[in-house]
């Protein structure tokens, strides 16, 4: 995983503890390849009771940009 994406998984640490009971969404636009590599580090680091990975539409593809990455969870 390249140096951006790992600091991007382990940041999340930085906001929840306590992963078991929350739930984490992935976002992105054509860019397979990364959200393989944040969703291997995720179940690596963290015990998110759900996590879905799903494509962007609409407001969220222009935050995003091509190949981007829009990851949300629960505090």
């Amino acid at each position: 995983m390249n140096s951006s994406l790992n600091k991007l998984v382990k940041s999340i640490g930085d906001f929840v503890t306590d992963t078991s009971n929350k739930s984490l969404v992935i976002s992105a636009v054509r860019a397979p390849e990364s959200v393989e590599k944040v969703l291997n580090g995720v179940k690596k680091l963290y015990d998110f009771a759900r996590i879905e990975v799903t494509g962007t539409k609409g407001l969220s593809s222009a935050y995003a940009s091509d190949k981007g990455l829009v990851i949300a969870f629960e505090k």
